[in-house]
């Protein structure tokens, strides 16, 4: 299993089995997009991971339209995070 991948499993709980939905329209999600594309620098940590359905991905990568932007796709992967911390300690506190 690549990196990235394990690390969005491990993040949010996820088996392999398990269906992933995108982070964008809440649809199966087919693909891990890197925000920042590993060749220019970017990481395979869970702040630069976000799922993605195979037409959101082409449109993340431009190859579709309408495209979508960096700044779109951050802002909404970053509230997702949030949402999954903010679960993890209220669990962890046995909220």
């Amino acid at each position: 299993m690549k990196k990235h991948v394990k690390n969005y499993f491990e993040f949010f709980k996820i088996g392999e089995q398990d269906i992933i939905f995108s982070e964008l329209s809440g649809r199966p999600a087919n693909d891990l997009h890197h925000l920042i594309y590993r060749g220019q620098g970017g990481s395979d940590d869970i702040e630069n991971i976000m799922a993605l359905t195979r037409d959101e991905h082409d449109q993340a990568h431009f190859k579709l339209k309408p495209f979508l932007k960096y700044k779109e796709l951050k802002k909404k992967h970053d509230e997702v995070v949030k949402r999954r911390l903010e679960r993890t300690k209220l669990t962890h506190y046995g909220v």
